[in-house]
């Protein structure tokens, strides 16, 4: 009898076309990086533009990555990962964080170290011209019949 293949993953990888088994490393043992994921990419940048000057990562993926609806019964607050949009999420906001810092390598994203967010957070991102750009070149594309 084969063992049990388990996965991880429940979002399909823009490259792969599959879900992988690490979230953050393709089947073949690549890091995904910002090309494999032209939405999420979309969508962080879009978040940061909608920003005046600069926003803490953190704060900002309560924007990017909704947490799934309450479970019902107690302790409502906590994110049933068993279930697939907890899988998704959690998935969702790995991502995010290795995306943005893939945008800051790319100079998508520029490192602000200013307090943000009332003086919660010491630093933050910002979008750049060049992310400016790219989100544009995007939107062109998706509207593109």
């Amino acid at each position: 009898m084969p063992g049990r293949q388990y996965r991880e993953g429940v979002a399909e990888c823009g490259r792969c076309g599959v879900p992988h088994a690490n979230v953050s490393f393709h089947e073949d043992g690549s890091q995904v990086t910002a090309d494999d994921c032209p939405d999420l990419v979309r969508d962080i940048l879009a978040a940061y533009a909608a920003v005046d000057g600069h926003a803490s990562p953190l704060g900002m993926r309560r924007v990017i990555c909704p947490r799934p609806p309450a479970r019902p019964g107690a302790k409502a607050w906590i994110v049933d990962r068993r279930t697939t949009a907890g899988r998704a999420w959690t998935e969702r906001l790995i991502l995010t964080s290795f995306i943005e810092l893939d945008l800051c390598d790319g100079g998508l994203l520029r490192v602000v170290e200013e307090p943000c967010g009332d003086g919660e957070f010491s630093w933050g991102l910002a979008i750049t011209a060049a992310g400016h750009a790219h989100l544009a070149w995007t939107a062109e594309r998706t509207e593109a019949p």
